[in-house]
This record gives structure tokens, C-alpha cells and sequence, in this order.
């Protein structure tokens, strides 16, 4: 319903998926309940365990989101990397003279081109940014690609730089929101 130009066929495919997915999570968990292993999956069952007061269905939750999340920023981060050296021919040859620089190039497709767009975020007090109230409790959608392109931040934040030094880009978050992926 909230995707209109889904066709049926695709409506089924994804409710399949879904299910599928759903049973791979299950019978996994079930697996590493009789045989851990050192893997995500065992620690959400020795979380659970170990008493933590986590249900099967939170369990479930972010299991599937870790699972997504990992392949489709994984493959979009690749992407948009793979677009920018091709569109930056000049940084893609420097970075073949001097493959170190391989953190900040990856670094800088994650500022330039970051995988999530917009993170929610409730206020837990009132605050006041950039001049506009906002009251506790209230949502707020902070913009990556606004933040991460932001000149008082980033110097020319439109050129794609892979040796750019100073304020680190906010892809993944940070602090106790910092994205799991980070690493």
C-alpha cells in the first residue's frame, strides 16, 4: 500500500521474502540454541539467556535489520563509491598511487554519498537548532547529506577530496545512536 507502482507479482515476491527470511532467523536461532557459535545469532540467544529482558520478536526484529542493512548499505556504499572514481578520474588515480589512502576514500564516498539520507530522532528535552524550537518528545528527521555537505563544516563540501582531513562526515551517526555498522 505505501509503494504504489508495486505490482502484485512484486508484493508476493517481497511477502515471500519476508517469510523466508523470517524461517532462516527462527531455525538459526533454534541451531545456536543447541549448538553456539561465535556469531550475532548466539549472542542474542545468550542475551536472552543470561536473563536479559529481550522477547523473540525484538530478537527477530534486529536480526532482520542487521541482515538488511548490512547487504543493502554494504552494496550502496560500493555503488556510490564506484560512481564517484568514475566521475573524480583524478582521485581514482591517486588512489591507485597510493592505495593507504583507502580510509579516507571510503570515508569521503560516505560523506559525499552516504547510505542512509535521513535518520529520525526524538528530542528528549527542549532544544532549540539553528533558531527553531523543538520540544521534547517531538520527531525530528535529520538530514545526512545536508549535514555532511554543510560549509561551515567542510570546506568546498562539493568536491569529492579522499585526502579531506578534519571534521569526520556523520554517515553512521554518533555516540549512543552511532550506527553498528561503523566498524
Amino acid at each position: 500500500a505505501l509503494v504504489p507502482h508495486r505490482t502484485p507479482e512484486q508484493s508476493a515476491t517481497m511477502t515471500r521474502c519476508h517469510a523466508e527470511i523470517t524461517r532462516f532467523i527462527n531455525e538459526t536461532l533454534e541451531d545456536r540454541r543447541r549448538n553456539p557459535r561465535d556469531d550475532l545469532f548466539t549472542d542474542m540467544v545468550k542475551l536472552q539467556e543470561n536473563g536479559a529482558n529481550v522477547t523473540d520478536l525484538e530478537v527477530m526484529t534486529n536480526l532482520r535489520g542487521f541482515l538488511a542493512a548490512g547487504v543493502l548499505t554494504t552494496a550502496d556504499l560500493i555503488s556510490s563509491g564506484l560512481r564517484l572514481f568514475l566521475q573524480h578520474p583524478d582521485q581514482r588515480e591517486l588512489l591507485l598511487a597510493q592505495p593507504q589512502l583507502i580510509g579516507g576514500a571510503v570515508e569521503e564516498v560516505l560523506r559525499m554519498d552516504p547510505v542512509a539520507e535521513m535518520v529520525p530522532r526524538i528530542a528528549s528535552r527542549d532544544i532549540e537548532i539553528a533558531g527553531c524550537p523543538v520540544a521534547k518528545g517531538k520527531t525530528m528527521a535529520l538530514m545526512v547529506r545536508s549535514a555532511n555537505h554543510d560549509p561551515e563544516a567542510f570546506p568546498d563540501p562539493d568536491r569529492f577530496d579522499i585526502t579531506r582531513k578534519g571534521t569526520p562526515n556523520l554517515a553512521f551517526g554518533g555516540g549512543s545512536h552511532i550506527c553498528p555498522g561503523a566498524p
